[in-house]
């Protein structure tokens, strides 16, 4: 489709960036545990 307006597309792309670096899923113990780098 059409690119959107300055807002409009801001905000788009903060929910796909918000789904992509979702917070992973709490670890059942720690050596399962994964602190991306993002953090």
């Amino acid at each position: 489709g059409a690119l959107q307006s300055g807002p409009v597309l801001k905000k788009t792309v903060r929910r796909k960036r918000n789904e992509i670096h979702a917070v992973p899923n709490a670890p059942n113990d720690l050596i399962t545990l994964e602190i991306p780098d993002s953090y």
